[in-house]
């Protein structure tokens, strides 16, 4: 795959771009040839990470809540560093059996709506009023956007009722585009992550959804164990 470049970009950025079109599953052999999926990705101005996603979402008939992920990743953080006033009800958006810190977000943004993005309603709960609107008006855009390219979840293609959205989907969904982000403990209550790119990431303390994998386990006493040996 070559192009005419107006300013060439490094060897290693280069590498980098195509490695990440190859795992998205946009271009595919040594001459890194444009796959059926990657048509696809093509037709949407958006980040090939999101066109994955919502192509995805898409199958898997949770389209609505992909493009609301995806609009929350484009702007601010919708969560501020939490306070000792604001600690506790941030913390009550995540919840355990959470499969990714997007659920999170998603709830700390319906918190927004429901106040109608109101700063001063949202300041208990250490929400950026302005970032969670700023995000409902790109997820209006993201929708508009996928009506255009004729993008529908399967259910709705197929002239059936759309089922509700699980969780598991759209976990899916989001993997299929950031699997290099999935984030393994290194060891139990670390905050030290082993990321499937093959690098690890350090979690600060007070960091907020933003700054963790997107995707990650927390290891089973029988991880720990096969890990030890």
């Amino acid at each position: 795959m070559t192009f005419d470049w107006y300013e060439s970009p490094t060897e290693e950025s280069a590498h980098r771009a195509t490695g990440l079109l190859a795992a998205l599953g946009a271009i595919q052999g040594q001459d890194g040839s444009l796959t059926e999926l990657g048509r696809q990705m093509s037709a949407f101005p958006l980040h090939p990470r999101f066109s994955r996603m919502l192509i995805t979402a898409a199958e898997f008939n949770c389209l609505e809540d992909a493009a609301l992920c995806a609009a929350l990743a484009q702007g601010r953080d919708l969560l501020m560093k939490p306070t000792e006033l604001t600690k506790r009800k941030q913390e009550d958006f995540f919840q355990r059996d959470d499969l990714s810190e997007f659920q999170a977000l998603m709830r700390a943004f319906d918190k927004a709506a429901s106040t109608k993005f109101d700063p001063t309603a949202c300041a208990p709960y250490g929400i950026h009023a302005r970032a969670a609107h700023d995000a409902m008006r790109t997820y209006e855009q993201i929708g508009g956007l996928c009506r255009r390219m004729g993008l529908a979840n399967r259910a709705q293609m197929n002239n059936e009722d759309v089922p509700p959205p699980r969780a598991e989907d759209l976990a899916r969904a989001i993997l299929s585009a950031f699997s290099d982000h999935l984030g393994v403990e290194t060891a139990s209550g670390s905050r030290v992550y082993a990321l499937a790119a093959g690098y690890k990431g350090h979690l600060e303390k007070d960091a907020t959804s933003s700054h963790r994998p997107c995707w990650w386990q927390r290891r089973s006493p029988r991880s720990r164990a096969k890990h030890s040996k």
